[in-house]
């Protein structure tokens, strides 16, 4: 991705909302093997997402040009925010703010480290 080869932020996108929009599962270790993937999204991709963060008002705007004009049958929404996220169901800037504190927020010992590195990566992207 950082190359601008292929475009996967869908699957960051669900990545980061496994692990940082929803509430914990009942099993630990599954919520440690998610947060520890959402963090490796951040400190490969973390900049290319920000932009692409960065650009949503351009593109929604796009979107509901084309969508006055075309029609749109069985549209999903592959960026669907989680349970504990109220914002747009886009990668957009608040989306990556909410992520940011979610990572922050991380007590669990295992992957404390990890998820304080992705914060600090998110931290340091402009």
């Amino acid at each position: 991705m950082n190359l601008n080869q292929v475009d996967w932020s869908n699957f960051a996108v669900w990545s980061l909302r496994s692990a940082l929009e929803e509430a914990p599962a009942t099993a630990a270790e599954s919520h440690k093997c998610a947060v520890a993937a959402a963090a490796q999204w951040m400190l490969y991709s973390g900049q290319y997402l920000l932009e692409e963060a960065k650009g949503d008002a351009a593109r929604e705007a796009e979107e509901e040009e084309a969508a006055k004009t075309e029609e749109q049958p069985n549209r999903g929404q592959p960026l669907a925010a989680g349970s504990l996220y109220k914002g747009k169901a886009r990668l957009c800037p608040e989306r990556w703010e909410f992520w940011k504190q979610q990572f922050g927020s991380i007590t669990q010992s295992d992957v404390q480290s990890v998820a304080s590195l992705a914060k600090q990566k998110m931290d340091a992207a402009k």
